[in-house]
């Protein structure tokens, strides 16, 4: 007794469409991931330049004059010393 073979059913071309979408979206969601991934890391690796309480409303209210700035490139503000720095990006 031989069964009768049924060809196998196929997909109709919404379910087509449906599939490459679906296909579509995960590469844009993991290529987005990615950069998303690169630019933390990337903005991560940016030196910060820490100020205190230099910008607190206190601090402006206290002090009447800000003090020159020497040739050398640094400030002497609220007792600190800070050093201009200069970031490449790329």
């Amino acid at each position: 007794m031989a069964t009768e073979r049924r060809p196998r059913p196929r997909r109709t071309w919404t379910q087509r469409i449906c599939v490459l979408f679906l296909i579509i979206a995960f590469f844009g969601s993991s290529l987005s991931a990615a950069l998303l991934a690169y630019a933390k890391d990337t903005v991560s690796s940016i030196p910060r330049t820490a100020y205190g309480n230099i910008l607190t409303q206190e601090a402006t209210e206290s002090s009447t004059s800000l003090p020159e700035t020497p040739d050398d490139g640094e400030v002497d503000v609220a007792g600190e010393k800070l050093e201009r720095e200069t970031v490449i990006f790329f």
